[in-house]
Parts: structure tokens; C-alpha cells; sequence
């Protein structure tokens, strides 16, 4: 499995340094960089620790080890094996790529916004921003669920996609994390 570097982790201790500062988002910062300094690679050809493998252990599903939770989908879980593929899950990366994350360096493959989907309900998403469907868009252009193979309480338009209720909280504290991490980086 991946190796977890912070397993029973102190939060007191952890925030411990900033937490007369915690309105103080450069301290957060400075603290989420200092201490967040493994990057695993993509994809490894070794075998070795990578992105595939943290992903299938962060997402591991509780009712068998041996299939990944999947974020957006209605099918709840999906083997861990084979992954990459259009039949398969692969990675959803929640702050897309082309809104800033890019195609290489930590940001890429910062576990901390990596999600196992289904392939065509991720491509369904795309890089779309997360919003109330029919706001920015026109209502009428609203279509739920977001794809054939998406959660019932998905939604999208052309510009937003409505990811199920359950996983808001979730996405929000990536998205989060992801914007105080990467501020200043990039």
C-alpha cells in the first residue's frame, strides 16, 4: 500500500506554530508547504509508491478493499483493478488542469484534490466549474443527472457541473486546500 507519513497525527501539535495566526492566511500557507513536501510521481514504471496507488488506497471502498469509491457516479464503487481506462475509473483531478493545476509538477499530483470517477462521467465534468446548474447558463440548458452514468442528483449546463450533495463539503475543503497550498506557487 502507499505509505501514510502522517498516521495519528497531533492536530494540536500540527497547527500548534500558527494557531494564534489561524486567521492568517499566509501562516496556513507557509505551514501546508513546509509541511507537505512528498511528491509521488503520476504514474511509476517501477512498481513504487505514484498517484494510481495513493488513489486506490485514499479511496478504497469500506464494503470491499478491492474496489475504489467513486466521486460523481451513480455506481458507487468500481474495481481497483484495471484502472485507466474508458470501461475503468481514472483520476479526477477536482481543481482541473486547465484552470491552473497544469500537467506536471506538485500541484499535478497532490493527492489532496485527486478523486477516483468513472471515466465518462470525469469527461462528462471535464473542467467545468462547481455551481448551481442554471445560474450562469441558461435554465433551460440545465440537464440532470450531469451524464447517463452520474449520481440522480447531478447536475449540468455548459458551464457548471452540480456534483452530488453527499460530496460537497469534500470538494470544498480540496478546492480550499488546493487555493492556500498553490496560492503563491504558481
Amino acid at each position: 500500500g502507499v505509505t501514510v507519513l502522517f498516521e495519528n497525527c497531533d492536530v494540536d501539535e500540527y497547527y500548534g506554530p500558527i494557531s494564534s495566526k489561524l486567521g492568517d492566511r499566509e501562516s496556513l500557507h507557509g505551514l501546508i508547504k513546509d509541511t507537505h513536501q512528498r511528491v509521488l510521481p503520476y504514474t511509476s514504471s517501477s512498481g513504487k509508491d505514484d498517484v494510481w496507488r495513493a488513489v486506490t488506497s485514499l479511496d478504497r471502498s469500506d464494503e470491499n478493499p478491492s474496489e475504489v469509491q467513486l466521486v460523481y457516479a451513480a455506481q458507487k464503487t468500481m474495481p481497483a483493478l484495471p484502472h485507466g481506462t474508458s470501461t475503468t475509473w481514472n483520476r479526477e483531478h477536482v481543481w482541473p488542469k486547465s484552470l491552473g493545476v497544469g500537467t506536471s509538477g506538485p500541484d499535478y499530483t497532490d493527492v489532496h484534490h485527486l478523486r477516483a470517477s468513472d471515466w465518462n462521467v470525469n469527461a462528462a465534468r471535464g473542467n467545468k466549474y462547481f455551481g448551481t446548474c442554471g445560474v450562469v447558463d441558461v435554465p433551460e440548458d440545465c440537464r440532470s443527472p450531469g451524464h447517463s452514468q452520474a449520481a440522480a442528483d447531478t447536475e449540468t449546463d455548459n458551464v457548471i457541473w452540480s456534483p452530488p450533495a453527499h460530496i460537497r463539503g469534500d470538494l470544498a475543503r480540496m478546492l480550499f486546500y488546493m487555493d492556500v497550498r498553490y496560492e503563491a506557487d504558481n
